[in-house]
């Protein structure tokens, strides 16, 4: 169940139940194939012969943890340096 056949286009899929829903679990060479990651939008459209047809939405760029790091450290670099908070916590503790 859920391979999906890239020669084809098609999938097996099951449906599954999902708290009062069904669900369909997408295979993940066509989530792939589609472009789309967990949180996309997927457009599914019902054709006259009760076939129906998935298309994404919106895709959603793959997360780079690379760039995001230069981002996070080139507006660390603007922020001033403050007291330290666990220096702070300690002094005015009592033991």
């Amino acid at each position: 169940m859920g391979v999906f056949d890239p020669n084809l286009n098609t999938a097996d899929v099951k449906l599954s139940r999902w708290g009062n829903s069904l669900a369909v679990r997408l295979p993940a060479a066509l989530i792939e194939s589609l472009g789309v990651a967990e949180g996309s939008e997927l457009s599914l459209k019902l054709n006259p012969d009760n076939s129906f047809t998935l298309a994404p939405k919106t895709t959603r760029k793959p997360f780079d943890r690379a760039k995001w790091l230069k981002a996070a450290r080139a507006h660390l670099a603007t922020m001033p340096s403050s007291k330290s908070v666990i220096r702070e916590m300690r002094d005015s503790a009592r033991y």
